[in-house]
């Protein structure tokens, strides 16, 4: 149960990162439009999201990164909970900006984004390093 949250969370976490980022090159000044018509449109499921995402790089990477995480889960449990503990915390912290995001700066949301890009892809690295340790210390212990 706990891993299905984690990759709702994750899911919701990317589909807004990866729209925070391609905010940035599409910001267009705001007007005072009012609509004249309302319609309401429902939300997409999760499997509409999962398959709208799936082809997106950053996506791709965060859902592997997270695949590895559960890996070490297995073979490197103290690790694990040292690298899932801050891969929430960033995941956490990414949602919280995703929501407020649009009331910031272009300034600001250009170095929030690097920001949060860097310690996802550090972190993400720093995982696989962990995985490919663990894997390797096994190997040489069984010879």
């Amino acid at each position: 149960m706990n891993s299905n949250i984690t990759r709702n969370l994750l899911t919701t976490v990317s589909i807004l990162f990866c729209a925070t980022l391609a905010g940035c090159a599409l910001q267009k000044p705001k007007t005072n439009v009012v609509p004249t018509e309302q319609k309401y449109v429902s939300p997409p499921t999760q499997r509409e999201l999962t398959v709208q995402t799936s082809t997106d790089p950053e996506t791709r990477r965060l859902q592997q990164c997270q695949q590895e995480l559960e890996a070490l889960k297995t073979i490197a449990p103290a690790t694990y909970t040292v690298q899932k503990h801050e891969f929430d915390r960033i995941m956490s912290g990414a949602a919280q900006y995703a929501g407020i995001r649009q009331d910031v700066n272009g300034d600001t949301q250009g170095a929030v984004d690097a920001l949060y890009h860097y310690k996802a892809a550090r972190l993400c690295a720093t995982i696989g390093q962990a995985v490919l340790d663990s894997l390797s210390n096994r190997g040489e212990l069984s010879k």
